[in-house]
């Protein structure tokens, strides 16, 4: 059996100088894959448009719904008209369809804007004061039954707009331009940086296997690092301790942080898989390096 390891021998202090510093770069490698997973997984699945909007579900539109109701009858209480003349006024669905739109004018850079459509709420508000003032034989004492009933209405309205268009919306938009800009530079970066130390892994070895076992030992880092780090974040729960109100908004970032942390899992699923197949064309090579003539 010819090897090309007989033929060139290296001195013991020369294979544990590379050695190390293969280590060392490996490291390197793996820390800077493990940040580049976490960066293009926010970038892609929690700040992109739709990946946003997704966030934003039912369960979001019921709380925020459960605000505005909660709100709603806080106004009514003192005015003499029972609080069931807002039932069925406003919907999930409508509230799902406003904050989303919302949410996409403000991506888009105009916050300020867009208005939800409440004429529907509006006009299934105004039917049912006009039809509990008349079932108890009510008048107003100031004004006439029309401009109470506009004035309550529009009263109304200005609280569903006021939860519906998400008052801290415009510190996130800020935030989202911010990541936007800046998560391109950094994955740029740690591109830049992972192909540098990759190169230098399999340089630093006149045997490319050998400097592609490091590489694969990398991989392997990141696919534990992704599994393990982000697992014991959410399998720990901590988020749900997270003191945030109103409940809607309470939602929406449990929701991000737990689809932050399991995509970055998934993630580390594909890294190990990519280990796996990396360990096994080092193994190849190697094999046809120990046997040139098969």
């Amino acid at each position: 059996m010819s090897s090309e390891y007989t033929k060139n021998p290296r001195r013991s202090t020369d294979s544990a100088l590379r050695k190390a510093f293969s280590v060392f770069f490996a490291f390197l490698l793996t820390l800077t894959l493990f940040l580049l997973t976490v960066v293009l997984v926010f970038r892609f699945r929690i700040i992109s448009q739709d990946a946003f909007l997704s966030m934003i579900d039912e369960d979001y539109a019921k709380y925020t719904l459960e605000a505005i109701q909660e709100d709603a009858e806080y106004y009514v209480a003192p005015t003499g008209i029972d609080k069931s003349v807002l039932d069925g006024v406003f919907t999930t669905e409508e509230v799902l369809s406003d904050v989303r739109a919302h949410i996409a004018s403000c991506l888009a850079g105009k916050e300020f804007e867009y208005v939800p459509n409440t004429k529907l709420a509006d006009e299934r508000l105004e039917n049912n004061v006009r039809a509990f003032l008349e079932e108890n034989n009510l008048e107003p004492e100031d004004g006439t039954i029309d401009e109470l009933v506009t004035h309550f209405s529009s009263d109304i309205m200005e609280i569903y707009t006021h939860e519906a268009t998400l008052p801290a919306m415009s510190l996130l938009t800020q935030v989202h331009r911010f990541s936007m800009k800046y998560t391109v530079v950094a994955i740029i970066a740690l591109l830049a940086l992972a192909v540098l130390f990759i190169v230098t892994c399999i340089k630093l070895h006149h045997y490319r296997h050998r400097g592609l076992r490091y590489v694969a030992y990398s991989f392997g880092g990141v696919g534990l690092m992704s599994l393990v780090i982000p697992g014991w974040l959410y399998f720990s729960k901590f988020y749900t301790g997270l003191n945030l109100q109103p409940h809607y908004f309470y939602h929406f970032v449990v929701t991000m942080v737990v689809r932050l942390l399991t995509s970055i899992m998934m993630a580390g699923v594909i890294w190990i898989g990519l280990t796996i197949i990396l360990a096994v064309i080092v193994s190849i090579r190697r094999k046809m390096l120990m046997n040139p003539e098969r």
